[in-house]
């Protein structure tokens, strides 16, 4: 695996989306991206003024709302963390951090936290809500100015964003993590089967939008991590949501559908967390043997 943009990228082309954009499962990356890829500064443009404004308006909003089962979702992740950190320090950076909800509940839990988020509008909204100082800025950017060292970075929902991901992650283990620092990432489990029985139905590559570079598997994305040198410790997979519109509810086509099957979801798994949480582990280490759960998390130690 070599960095994105140092030579020509070749391989199959496994699907176009609805504007044009060819996705090809590149022999040299070792993962699923667009081809061609985008322009650099177009794309730091993009997220500092339009990402939220245009297609993620009521982002804050919806995360509020969500917040009782996003916070089982972040105990979760500090349990995972907190069992992996010792001996460094609870110190914490999260690269998009986004509504800040994440970086809150830790703090409450007596984290040092710092973030970054390139939108201006997001970091003045989580400011005046949650009194967080997010760094509005670029990565590239926050590697000039940045004099710290963490133990642990985070990104979730990023790296399926970045042009060259191969190239940041090296930066992060080079540049920002502590000896023995840990890499805590979130990505869509894209082309996975379900994904590929509901476009034998519906015909329809919905998965792949513009704003979305690269497409990860469980084991792309492990052995990525493995590539930059980073000892996989942790991997697992969300609720295949697919499986509402193979029950009949299909929120591709009818977008009024998606917010109640995202309900449904989190219902079940708040019921799972509730009376069983040892079945719930065991029943989502099923999915990631089969391949299928709409996204993936991976936990990552920096090599010596």
């Amino acid at each position: 695996m070599k960095s994105n943009n140092n030579y020509e990228h070749n391989g199959k082309a496994i699907g176009i989306s609805k504007e044009g954009i060819k996705i090809i499962n590149c022999s040299n990356c070792g993962f699923y991206h667009q081809k061609p890829l985008p322009e650099v500064i177009e794309r730091d443009i993009y997220y500092e003024k339009e990402y939220f404004q245009e297609t993620k308006s009521d982002y804050f909003k919806k995360q509020k709302e969500d917040l009782h089962y996003l916070t089982t979702i972040y105990s979760e992740k500090e349990e995972i963390l907190t069992n992996n950190i010792s001996p460094l320090p609870k110190k914490i950076l999260d690269i998009g951090a986004g509504s800040g909800f994440f970086l809150n509940f830790l703090r409450e839990k007596g984290w040092d936290i710092s973030g970054i988020e390139p939108n201006k509008m997001i970091c003045n909204l989580v400011k005046e809500e949650l009194n967080i100082d997010l760094i509005s800025c670029t990565f590239e950017k926050f590697l000039e100015i940045n004099k710290e060292s963490f133990s642990i970075v985070h990104l979730s929902y990023i790296l399926e964003h970045i042009i060259d991901p191969t190239s940041m992650l090296k930066k992060i283990s080079k540049d920002l993590l502590l000896r023995n620092g840990l890499i805590f990432i979130e990505v869509p489990n894209d082309f996975n089967p379900l994904q590929q029985i509901v476009y034998s139905k519906i015909k329809k590559n919905w998965w792949i939008v513009k704003d979305h570079i690269n497409y990860f598997t469980p084991i792309t994305l492990r052995k990525l991590l493995e590539h930059i040198g980073f000892n996989v410790l942790h991997i697992t997979v969300s609720f295949p949501l697919e499986f509402f519109i193979l029950m009949g509810d299909d929120y591709i086509t009818d977008s009024n559908l998606g917010r109640p099957s995202h309900l449904r979801r989190m219902n079940f798994e708040k019921n799972l967390d509730l009376f069983n949480k040892n079945l719930k582990k065991e029943l989502y280490k099923k999915f990631l043997e089969l391949r299928i759960g709409r996204s993936i998390t991976i936990l990552g130690r920096k090599n010596k």
